[in-house]
């Protein structure tokens, strides 16, 4: 059996996706929320989440692209157009996501780097409480 891109791709199962791709400023309001978002304060972290949040906008306009239906075939775009070959798009699309993990991890937006940043504090916390503790010690008569 032969399958062609999109065969499968003809599920009437509605996904939670967006009908479209947010903008560099909806995803940065998103991350600066003030309850929940990330908190920075310098201009150097600034200029990093603007950057990271328009590679994560090009991310989504490009899977926006590739999962909408293409007009002439009716099928869903895919990676793989209709001969079956990886769309030229593609090793863009792989690029950026790259670039966007890596300024995701180096703001400490993903789980792992979260936990890399939180057992550094802890580590830091840990030497403070020992300094303190010796310094009690050699107070003590």
């Amino acid at each position: 059996m032969t399958v062609i891109p999109g065969d499968l791709d003809t599920s009437p199962v509605s996904t939670a996706a967006p009908r479209r791709p947010r903008t560099t400023e909806e995803i940065v309001a998103t991350w600066t929320n003030l309850e929940n978002g990330l908190q920075f304060t310098l201009p150097v972290d600034i200029t990093a989440l603007w950057s990271t949040a328009g590679l994560v906008a090009q991310f989504e306009q490009m899977t926006f692209y590739l999962d909408e239906v293409d007009p002439v075939s009716k099928r869903r775009r895919g990676p793989l157009n209709g001969h079956g070959v990886p769309r030229p798009c593609m090793k863009i699309y792989a690029s950026t996501y790259t670039a966007a993990m890596n300024g995701l991890r180096s703001l400490g937006a993903t789980p792992a780097s979260m936990a890399a940043m939180m057992s550094g504090v802890a580590a830091g916390m840990g030497v403070a409480g020992q300094l303190a503790n010796h310094r009690r010690s050699k107070d003590r008569p």
